[in-house]
């Protein structure tokens, strides 16, 4: 972990948690995440005004430099480990934070998040299901 206070550290390992079945995890580190994403102090340290990369292929990446940006993916995340866990209404709570940031429907989290989900359905049948549903409801 880069930092102690590092939102996308939390993000990430969350991801890891997903693949783990460690569901519960993931969605305690996306809370943190969330808390140090609203919190100011946090935010304005320069480790955490780096923007986001991920690699989507190989020549092609999504980069998220706004906080709004940033927040959106976090609140999805979030959302995903809650619908994987069976509460769809606390999935859909969660989309609704993302409204509340004003962004326009974001493309290329949306596509982020559909390649990170086909990936786990890849790795873990038992949420090939789920994964279906979820991009169709929500994605």
């Amino acid at each position: 972990m880069k930092d102690a206070e590092y939102p996308l550290s939390m993000l990430e390992s969350s991801r890891v948690y997903w693949h783990l079945e460690y569901l519960s995890q993931a969605t305690t580190n996306q809370n943190q995440a969330i808390e140090w994403l609203n919190n100011q102090t946090i935010m304005a340290k320069p480790e955490n005004q780096e923007a986001w990369y991920f690699e989507v292929s190989p020549r092609k990446g999504v980069r998220l430099v706004t906080s709004e940006e940033k927040k959106t993916y976090a609140f999805y995340c979030l959302s995903i480990s809650l619908f994987l866990q069976g509460d769809k209404p606390g999935a859909e709570n969660e989309l609704k934070k993302i409204n509340d940031l004003n962004q326009a429907r974001p493309a290329n989290i949306t596509l982020l998040l559909a390649l990170t989900l086909d990936t786990l359905a890849q790795s873990n049948s038992r949420f090939a299901d789920p994964v279906i549903a979820y991009k169709q409801l929500y994605l």
